[in-house]
Formats: C-alpha cells, structure tokens, sequence
C-alpha cells in the first residue's frame, strides 16, 4: 500500500522557533532546514516536517480514542483497602 504524498510545508513554518534546547522532530528539521543552502535538501526538510505533522495529529487521534474507550478504573475508599502486609491468603 503506498503512502499518502505530502505537500510541503510553507516556509514560514520552518522560520518558527522554540526556545533554545527543544528538541524535537520539528525543531530538527527547521535546523537542518537552515544549516543548508541547498534547495533539494530544503524542500525534502519541507516534506518530512509536513510528514512528522501529520504523524502527530494521528498519533493524538489515536490516544484520544484509546482514552475515550478505556474503561474507568475501579476506586477503592482508603477504609476498604486493605494493605499488603494484611493480605487474607497465607503462604506455606
């Protein structure tokens, strides 16, 4: 199955800047976006931060749907719980 084709993304995307020391997949690409002159490497750093985005956008997707199908844990008042050291099965 062959994967979607992305556009580049706009240039001014690669001007944004976080603050000194993030690192991310994003910021990584913006870097090496601006280390090179070359138009080639450019536009495949345009390509790959559209990539990385969307990849982004699926993975929150996908965590909002685990955590909407999650089934709520069970709450224990403290006076119900009983400790580990007062457990009721014995050990031979």
């Amino acid at each position: 199955m062959p994967y979607k084709r992305h556009e580049p993304i706009d240039e001014r995307e690669m001007d944004r800047t976080r603050y000194d020391g993030h690192h991310s997949i994003c910021q990584t690409l913006r870097d090496i976006y601006h280390l090179t002159e070359d138009e080639e490497i450019r536009l495949k750093a345009r390509i790959a931060m559209s990539m990385a985005k969307s990849m982004q956008r699926k993975l929150k997707e996908y965590r909002d749907q685990q955590l909407e199908n999650a089934t709520p844990s069970v709450v224990v008042s403290p006076s119900e719980e009983t400790p580990p050291w007062e457990s009721t099965t014995s050990v031979k």
